[in-house]
């Protein structure tokens, strides 16, 4: 298994959402693992050296992020980690005008 994405990798901060990423590279000596990515099943980030996603102005509610990885050879991962969080977003206090 390439990609590596746990659960408790995932910090939630309001519609903000930062990913931790590990992985294990079974060619370090040949160059880095790339990454990419998609959300709620839409089209799918460009292929990228990265240590972690970070993710801004999701809508409240429960999202799914999957995460391939490939190797330096271009050996993709067969079946690519889902990462499963559900976000808040904080209610600003409103203050009505009264007259």
């Amino acid at each position: 298994e390439l990609g590596v994405v746990t659960s408790n990798a995932v910090t939630v901060n309001n519609g903000e959402v930062t990913i931790d990423i590990d992985g294990l590279n079974p060619n370090p000596d040949l160059g880095f693992l790339e990454y990419r990515y998609r959300v709620d099943g839409g089209g799918w980030s460009i292929w990228k050296r990265r240590d972690e996603i970070r993710l801004s102005r999701l809508l409240a509610g429960e999202h799914n992020v999957e995460v391939c990885s490939r190797t330096p050879l271009l050996k993709r991962e067969l079946s690519c980690p889902v990462v499963t969080f559900t976000t808040e977003v904080a209610q600003e206090a409103t203050e009505e005008a009264t007259e």
